[in-house]
């Protein structure tokens, strides 16, 4: 990268002149943002109040779990997020909604009593603007939180809906376990009857064979029973997991696939793509009803979308459980294999012992051995039974309430003091937009890279903001040090032959060339210079103005009447300097101002004087100023920092340079020096050394210092350094 485009390249000082340049506007949009949000927070937003109820959820086994342990206290966030959208749902805020009578309250509230609400349109607004349910991350604690205009309206919202909960809860733990109870009592009901065959069967075989103790075998026989009692066991197994199997299995493929979902974690048979899946669907059920409660309609498309994800995650969860269901069957199928696989086994040993023992004994022991194994199978299921109805005595609560709502007069909305924060940024983010976008229409002139590289011309000097003309400011003012500045840099001095003459060319009205014109006319009559202004802007004459005398006569006398130049001189009171007002028929004179009328005028005037100051018009519109142009020696453009576009500084350059005008430079006047650090060094030794302050202490010698000036900003030239002997040039 080459130099020049690294200056090119935005810095830090370039944004930072942008924010104290338009520092009222950001101030402005600031306090008008942060007044307007703290008005609407504090005086126009309705206060809202809230009540929060903690409850503590426990989740419950979906039914009678025979042969398997239970999992009630397991962490399952899954369990708690269904649960949040089991509160959020109209089972449990349909009953609040009729309990409280909120279609006639808010019917009356809401529509002032033009029509009821319907009981859709309650749960809607229910749901949307007056709950938050918010479980407690890693722990089994949910929060209901009651938001309402009324102040006691929200905690009786948060503890209805909390007693809802708990009760329709209950009531469906109570249900399922009772259905489960009534599975478990048909299969021990079966069991007996098995048992009771076992039972007679034995009987019968031992009163047919008149049999009162059964005999011992022989050691061939007694190792066959240890086989068969080996085999035996291990189909016992067998048989117990397949009757274990086949109950799992009667039990679940009845269920929903919602139950099933829930059921499977306590039966030991995770799956991770249903619970991937099952989160999906919740997350995407909460989002449904975070945008609702945004404000966000049914029909709007992001819930559509989400709707439509909900759903496509119900149906993957519906296959899936199908899968899940044919998953247990073939597992059911396969136990069933394997029974009769050892029941082939058991038979085979059987014949085998049967061919050792007599043919009397052997049926006889094999019945008693399954009336055994049955009553053994049916024991089980009693003490389960057994076990589970004393459980049903004294249940546990499937949630209970920890702390209840309170009623508490500071409002939850709006949050004045986030409302109030965020007004604050808004209104910053605001006025720095502003102020940038402002800055980037903004074409006029902003800086002396701008002048020099817009018109090719140095800056000669620069004359800040508020600058008086030098009459009417104390002698020691530092604005003096701007024109002594200026007129250091152009050389006024003739050096041989007549006086030298020089205008100041604007290309607006009130671009401050007047008033630059005679300060410096000041300075120079002040060095020593004999200086006179002739005042030529026929159109909108200042000079006389500035220095308190008549208008007339003066230029106009010379082009109307012929009086002669050396009549309309007149003296004033700063020593040196003279001037020619522009009379008081200024007007009627344009017409007979031209070049030789003008030429004759200042070949006259340079015979008496060093330096002739020639006021003028504004360079674009009137021809009068092209005159002057190209008949004096030297000519300074005057731009007005922040005025007008550049295209006016460039059409005025080329109407100069039209007319063969010696343009010198520029003159960049009303500079807000304080609010711009670049134009720091044009102002700050000026203030120093005019300081008396200062200027005692330097007579007492003192090594006092001048402040250090700031680093320069990039692409900012340096001051010029005053002659240390204005009066030569």
């Amino acid at each position: 990268m080459s130099v020049s485009e690294s200056i090119d390249l935005p810095h830090f000082n370039d944004y930072w002149r942008v924010i104290r340049a338009r520092f009222g506007i950001i101030l402005t949009l600031f306090i008008l943002t942060f007044g307007t949000g703290y008005f609407v927070s504090a005086f126009v937003l309705q206060k809202q109040y809230g009540g929060t109820v903690d409850i503590r959820v426990f989740k419950q086994d979906k039914d009678v779990q025979v042969f398997s342990q239970s999992d009630r206290n397991a962490f399952d966030p899954i369990f708690f997020e269904s649960e949040r959208s089991t509160i959020e749902s109209k089972e449990i805020l349909y009953p609040v909604i009729k309990k409280l009578n909120l279609v006639e309250k808010w019917s009356q509230r809401y529509l002032h009593g033009e029509r009821l609400l319907r009981e859709d349109e309650v749960y809607g607004i229910l749901l949307g603007r007056h709950l938050k349910v918010e479980p407690q991350r890693g722990s089994n604690i949910i929060q209901i939180t009651g938001i309402s205009e009324e102040m006691e309206e929200a905690p009786l919202l948060a503890n209805t809906i909390a007693e809802t909960y708990i009760g329709v809860r209950t009531k469906n733990e109570k249900d399922r376990i009772n259905r489960g109870l009534d599975n478990v009592a048909d299969q021990i009901e079966k069991q007996r009857t098995i048992v009771t065959d076992a039972k007679k069967k034995v009987d019968d075989m031992r009163l047919q064979l008149g049999v009162d103790i059964i005999p011992g075998t022989q050691n061939e026989s007694q190792l066959l029973d240890q086989e068969l009692e080996g085999k035996q066991k291990q189909l016992d197994d067998a048989r117990q997991d397949a009757v274990a199997r086949r109950v799992r299995y009667e039990q679940l493929k009845n269920l929903s696939t919602e139950d099933l979902i829930d059921t499977l974690p306590s039966l030991g048979l995770n799956d991770a793509n249903i619970d991937q899946i099952r989160q999906q669907e919740l997350q995407g059920s909460a989002n449904i009803q975070s945008l609702l409660k945004g404000g966000f309609g049914e029909e709007h498309p992001r819930v559509q979308s989400l709707r439509a994800a909900v759903g496509r995650a119900q149906e993957q969860l519906k296959s899936l459980a199908e899968g899940k269901r044919r998953a247990l069957l073939i597992d059911l199928n396969v136990s069933e294999e394997k029974l009769k696989l050892l029941e082939a086994d058991v038979a085979s040993l059987r014949d085998k012992l049967r061919q050792e023992k007599s043919d009397k004994m052997a049926p006889f022991q094999e019945a008693v051995k399954e009336r055994d194994r049955q009553q053994y199978i049916l024991d089980q299921y009693e003490i389960r039974y057994k076990q589970e109805n004393l459980d049903q005595q004294s249940p546990s609560q499937p949630a209970t309430v920890i702390s209840p709502a309170n009623t508490n007069p500071n409002p939850v909305r709006p949050i004045l003091w986030l409302n109030i924060t965020l007004s604050g940024v808004a209104g910053l983010l605001l006025g720095l937009s502003v102020a940038f976008f402002i800055e980037y229409l903004d074409t006029s002139v902003k800086s002396l890279n701008d002048v020099e590289k817009t018109l090719g011309v140095p800056v000669l000097g620069i004359i800040p903001r508020g600058v008086k003309p030098l009459n009417k400011e104390p002698k020691d003012t530092p604005h003096a040090e701007s024109y002594r500045i200026l007129r250091a840099r152009i050389d006024l001095q003739a050096h041989s032959g007549p006086g030298n003459t020089l205008t100041m060319i604007s290309g607006g009205p009130g671009e401050g060339k007047s008033t630059t014109l005679f300060n410096l006319a000041h300075v120079c009559a002040e060095a020593g210079q004999s200086v006179i202004i002739l005042d030529a802007d026929l159109r909108r004459p200042s000079q006389h103005t500035i220095l308190d005398i008549a208008s007339g006569p003066g230029l106009a006398d010379h082009l109307i009447r012929g009086v002669p130049i050396a009549d309309l001189i007149r003296e004033t009171a700063i020593p040196n300097l003279h001037i020619i007002p522009a009379g008081e028929d200024a007007h009627d004179a344009i017409s007979r101002f031209d070049n030789q009328v003008l030429r004759e005028i200042i070949v006259e005037l340079k015979e008496k004087y060093q330096v002739i100051f020639i006021d003028s018009p504004p360079a674009l519109g009137v021809s009068d100023a092209s005159v002057i142009a190209h008949e004096v020696d030297k000519v300074v453009m005057v731009i007005q920092h922040r005025r007008y576009p550049r295209e006016i500084s460039i059409r005025t350059k080329k109407a100069i340079e039209e007319v063969q005008g010696n343009l010198v430079g520029v003159a960049l006047n009303s500079v807000a020096t304080n609010s711009d650090e670049g134009y720091y060094y044009y102002g700050a030794y000026a203030d120093y050394y005019n300081n008396p302050k200062n200027r005692k202490k330097k007579k007492k010698g003192s090594s006092l210092q001048p402040r250090p000036a700031p680093p320069l900003p990039p692409g900012t030239t340096p001051p010029p350094t005053p002659p240390s002997q204005p009066d030569e040039f």
